[in-house]
This record gives C-alpha cells, sequence and structure tokens, in this order.
C-alpha cells in the first residue's frame, strides 16, 4: 500500500503548472508527514541527517505561520524561538549524537544551534569509552577559539574560580566532569589530552580521583591529590575496593589517616569471597577488627564462602580480645559497621540464609560447628511468619539440604559436646513448617513438594495450590490436586487470570 505522503509528493511532482508552488507542496508535506513531530532528541537516536534536516524546515514553516490555528500543538514551534526550549534540546540532542559517535549529526547540530552553548562534560556523560578520544578530538576541531597552548609543569586547575590566562570560546565550557569521564573509562590519553589541551579550566578532581581508585588506578589518583584535589573523605571508596577485593587500593588508602576509623571492610571482603584482603585487614589492625569478624562469619556463610568462613571462626577462636560490648544488640553493631542487612552474629538466621541460597557445603559446616543452636524455632522474620532452615531450602528448590536437614538426628550427642545439643528427646530434627510445601509449590519445585509429601508430615495449606496457580505451573495445580486434600481458594483463579496463564484458569474453571 502506498503511504499517503508518498502519493501527494507524486501527484506534485506529475502536475506541471505545480512547480512554482514550492512552498504548497512542502507545506502540504509537512502536514502529512508525522515524522516531523518527533523531539530532535528522539530523531537523532534514528541517526538521519535527512530527519534533522526536514523537522528543522518544517519548524520555520510553523513559526511564520504561527497565526495559523489548524487545532494542533506541537514542540516544532519552539525550536527556532524559544532559547530555553533551544538550549536543552540542543544539548540532549548532542548527547545523543555524541553517544552513537555519530559526528556527522554532531556537525549538523553544532551548524543549526550556533548561539546554544556546549557544556562537554555533559556531552560526554554517556560516551563509551572507546570512542571518547574521537569525540573530545571533534569537540575540540569544532572549538573556534581554544586556548592557546603552552607548556606547563602538569595540572594546573583545582579551584572553580581560577582564570584562564587566555578565556576559550563562551560557546564551549570544558571542564567540570569531564576529567571524571576519562577516568571512569580507564582512558589514561584522555586524561593526558585534556590536560595538554585544556590545562587552566576547573575540573572537579576529587570525584576524579575516586573514579581512578575506584578502578585501581593508583597512578592517577596519586597525580590528582599532587595537582590539588582533596582525599576522598568518606569510606564509599575504601568499601568498594574491599567488595572488589582491591587489595592493592586498599593498602594505599589505609596508609592515610583518613581511613584507619572506617568499619566494615572485613564484612565487606569476606562477603564476596576475598580471603587474601581478609587476611590482610585482620593481620594489620593490630586486634581492633576482631568485633568485624565476628560479624563477617554470618555475612560469608550466607553467600557460600566456606573457605573465608572457616579463617574467620579460626581467627575468632584465637582471639584474646574481648568485644566492645557483650551487651551490644546485632542490629545495632551491624548498623555501626553500615551494612546492618548482612552483617550480624552467627544465629539460626546464618542457618536459614545459607540453606536459602543451596550451600549444602557451609550448612553442613554451620552444624558441625555451632550445632542445634542454628536451629533455634523461636527465629522469626520481620513480618512475624515463622521462617526455618527447612522452609528456606524447600521454597527455592534446594532438596539435596532437605535431605541432610532431614536425616539429621539433633538429639543425638555427638563428640559428648551438651552445649550443642539442647534440643528435647522428643525432637527428631531441625523444625519444619507448611510454608516448606507452599513455597516450593509457588516456585515450581515439583520434586521438592512430592519428596515433601512422602517424607514429611507437615502438610501444606492452600497457600500452595494458590500460589502454584497464581505463578502459572500447570503440572504442580494437577498434582497438589490429586494427592493432596487442602485444595485452594478463590486467589487460585483470580491469581492465574491476573497473571495471564490462560491455560490453568481453563483448568480450574474444568476442575
Amino acid at each position: 500500500m502506498v503511504s499517503l505522503l508518498l502519493a501527494v509528493d507524486l501527484l506534485f511532482r506529475s502536475k506541471p503548472e505545480l512547480t512554482s508552488l514550492a512552498h504548497v507542496a512542502t507545506t502540504v508535506s509537512v502536514f502529512l508527514d508525522s515524522s516531523v513531530e518527533l523531539p530532535l532528541n528522539e530523531a537523532c537516536k534514528l541517526e538521519s541527517v535527512e530527519l534533522l534536516q526536514r523537522i528543522w524546515d518544517s519548524c520555520e514553516i510553523c513559526t511564520n505561520n504561527g497565526n495559523i490555528s489548524d487545532g494542533r500543538w506541537t514542540l516544532r514551534r519552539y525550536l527556532r524561538s524559544d532559547p530555553h526550549y533551544r538550549q536543552f534540546i540542543f544539548s540532549d540532542s548532542l548527547n545523543e549524537a555524541m553517544y552513537r559517535g555519530n559526528l556527522e549529526i554532531g556537525k549538523w547540530l553544532l551548524d543549526h544551534f550556533k548561539e546554544c552553548r556546549v557544556e562537554v562534560d555533559r556531552a560526554l556523560g554517556d560516551v563509551p569509552g572507546e570512542n571518547m578520544m574521537k569525540i573530545l578530538q571533534f569537540l575540540h576541531e569544532n572549538n573556534t577559539n581554544r586556548p592557546r597552548r603552552r607548556r606547563i609543569h602538569y595540572f594546573n586547575f583545582n579551584e572553580p574560580n581560577n582564570e584562564p590566562s587566555e578565556r576559550p570560546n563562551p560557546r564551549m565550557k570544558w571542564g567540570g566532569f569531564t576529567m571524571v569521564y576519562a577516568a571512569q573509562s580507564r582512558r589514561h590519553d584522555a586524561v593526558w589530552w585534556l590536560n595538554h589541551h585544556y590545562p587552566d579550566v576547573w575540573y572537579n578532581l576529587e570525584v576524579a580521583t575516586e573514579a581512578a581508585l575506584r578502578h585501581g588506578d593508583i597512578h592517577w589518583a596519586e597525580q590528582f591529590i599532587e595537582n590539588g584535589s582533596n582525599w576522598p573523605t568518606e569510606g564509599n571508596v575504601a568499601d568498594e575496593a574491599a567488595e572488589k577485593g582491591n587489595l592493592p587500593v586498599l593498602q594505599w588508602l589505609l596508609k592515610q589517616v583518613e581511613f584507619e576509623e572506617v568499619v566494615g571492610l572485613v564484612v565487606k571482603a569476606a562477603g564476596n569471597g576475598h580471603l587474601q584482603v581478609v587476611r590482610w585487614l585482620i593481620d594489620h589492625s593490630g586486634g581492633q577488627r576482631i568485633d568485624e569478624v565476628r560479624f563477617a562469619i554470618h555475612t560469608t556463610a550466607i553467600h557460600g564462602h566456606l573457605h573465608v568462613a572457616k579463617f574467620l571462626r579460626e581467627k575468632e577462636k584465637k582471639s584474646t580480645s574481648r568485644p566492645r560490648s557483650s551487651a551490644v544488640q546485632p542490629r545495632v553493631a551491624a548498623w555501626e559497621h553500615g551494612t546492618w542487612r548482612e552483617a550480624a552474629v552467627v544465629s539460626a538466621q546464618t542457618m536459614i540464609g545459607a540453606a536459602r541460597n543451596g550451600h549444602l557445603d557451609v550448612v553442613k559446616w554451620l552444624y558441625s560447628e555451632y550445632g542445634v543452636d542454628l536451629f533455634d524455632s523461636k527465629t522469626k522474620i520481620k513480618n512475624g511468619v515463622l521462617v526455618t532452615a527447612m522452609d528456606a531450602a524447600a521454597g527455592n528448590g534446594h532438596l539435596d539440604v532437605l535431605k541432610y536437614f532431614h536425616g539429621l538426628d539433633i538429639t543425638t550427642s555427638l563428640n559428648g559436646n551438651a552445649r550443642k545439643r539442647k534440643r528435647p528427646s522428643n525432637q527428631t530434627g531441625p523444625p519444619c513448617s507448611q510454608k516448606a510445601m507452599d513455597k516450593a509449590a509457588a516456585n515450581g519445585s515439583l520434586n521438592v513438594v512430592q519428596w515433601l509429601h512422602q517424607n514429611r508430615q507437615e502438610g501444606c495449606s492452600t497457600d500452595a495450590m494458590d500460589a502454584a496457580a497464581t505463578g502459572g505451573h500447570l503440572e504442580m495445580v494437577k498434582w497438589l490436586h490429586n494427592e493432596r486434600s487442602e485444595g485452594c481458594t478463590s486467589a487460585a483463579m483470580d491469581g492465574a487470570a491476573t497473571n495471564g496463564h490462560l491455560e490453568v484458569v481453563k483448568w480450574l474453571h474444568n476442575n
């Protein structure tokens, strides 16, 4: 089917008497062409200079015929007439062009918005690292009044009020976060280039220093600091280095007075399995981080880093220092470490977390090391619903962990350790509840549900089929219907319908 716009265009071309009415043809074409309604920044994503030119030409018609009331409102009326909108749309459009590395569109924008200001750091903000030098050189070549090059010792910028010896073209604003983006992209050539071509503008060197450290570039961080950057004043840089296992950066940072009191680093490093970093932090703390060791065992265990957990446990046993306060509540102390969501003393929540994540080796080690203390049935989550380690393992489909728990007989004395065996003699294993089968059904873990049905007595509730139907697990719904007597509620069909599970809705309706 021929588009209406193409048909009209062919009609005008086929009529010689209309050749003198070019403005009429243009106006009609603009009226029929909806592509001209695209905001300029969206049009830049299509990377068509022809489209940009067409939008530009159409806005001239809107401007010249501003009194014509055609019942339509369009932003094109403001593209040439409103200076604030022009600046906004130009900046966004240039950012899109630079992100795509399309210099042709960039040149078109610079040529058509000559009075608009170019904020180089904004244009550079989303540019991939591999395109950074190309974009910098492009903007530099289109800077009509470049600062005079001169020999300098090194960076000569720090204070935002510094005035350069020769002011660059006011249209292009260099500096700001430009150096930050170069450091983030690890483009050392871009850092050098900026220093060489624009040495006298203000750059945010403090943020650039943090960016360099986050990527392990100690040399550039030292250069930034040497030439005026302040030291990072917050511990988040050290936290990130510990979390990523970047030992050289940590060693460099912790030589400075500002970072001596940063807490939580052992927890961060241990939670991500960085044993070398954990070992170094503890060995160089003079015993001051033993509290972190106690909290870090929990974090390490729930993330499955058994080798780190064992190391921390041995350090805790050998420690002669006492906690700062034996009465400190775990959550309060963990808040002090800034990582309270994961930092905690080892408890039933540790076993639950390891079981939920399927770390069978950690589960076995926790039981052998701490015993039945980690099956405290009084442990509850925030909303007051009882959660056990077996429930957590079943809910995430970890049948091997579930079988291990089922096989435990915690009334049996192991190595005569009475402290680890506090359960009454009638308790035959770790606690479990109906939530185990309910959660397994909700996640579609049919093998877990079948195993629980055959080996446990807790059963399930109507939540099992309701959740299975809501999740679209038709085979689970059928099995529960045939093998269990709990049934479901109206929530089953409501949930299945809400989530678009038509086959489940049909089956529930028929059964």
